[in-house]
């Protein structure tokens, strides 16, 4: 596989984390259940 197919398979989750902490930070102190 390439390296930068690899790279964005990798980026993608910390990307959707990275959206899901900055809602949850925004929202305030609401349980976010995975």
């Amino acid at each position: 596989m390439d390296l930068r197919v690899i790279g964005v398979l990798l980026l993608v989750p910390l990307l959707d984390v990275m959206l899901l902490v900055v809602l949850a930070t925004r929202l305030g102190p609401v349980p976010t259940v995975a």
